[in-house]
Parts: C-alpha cells; structure tokens; sequence
C-alpha cells in the first residue's frame, strides 16, 4: 500500500521549552499539538521560512527543530485527535 502524500504540507516541531507557547503558532498557523513541545504544523510557506518565523516567534533557548512529513506519520499515545488532524490535512486540495 504507498504512503498517502500530505495535500497541505505538513511539519514536525518540536521545541520543548516553549510548550507553552502553542497559542502564539496556532494564531499564525494551522497548528495541532500533538504532546507538549511537539506540535503539528501545516503550511505552504516551505521548511526554511517556516523554520526562521517559528525561531523568530518562540525564541528557543533549547532544542529546536522542524521536519517536513512526506506522508502520514505512525505514532501513538499522542494527544487524542492527532493522527486525524494530520490525516485531514492529507486530504485537503
């Protein structure tokens, strides 16, 4: 069975030492979060411009990272909602 390709693309983030400021990137982004630190992000705006606005946003003094999904993710004990969030993105147009 081939992996669904994502519609709208879709990014991992995970900055853990802003957990708390998930509400600054869902005002900007369409935005689940999937555990504290770890969220969801959909854009079109591309991995690097994404990447340099959410650095400019949050401010991390910690780990940062963001990483495009080419596919829908396998996970689990994740926030309920977060596989469906992220599957609904693969079938937007």
């Amino acid at each position: 069975m081939p992996t669904r390709e994502l519609a709208t693309p879709v990014y991992l983030v995970h900055v853990p030492d802003r957990a708390e400021r998930f509400a600054v990137v869902s005002d900007h982004y369409d935005a689940f979060e999937a555990d504290a630190g770890l969220w969801f992000v959909a854009s079109d705006a591309g991995l690097s411009p994404l990447y340099h606005d959410l650095k400019r946003r949050l401010r991390p003094a910690g780990p940062f990272a963001v990483a495009s999904l080419d596919g829908v993710p396998k996970f689990k004990r994740m926030q309920p909602g977060a596989l469906k969030w992220v599957r609904e993105c693969s079938r937007r147009v």
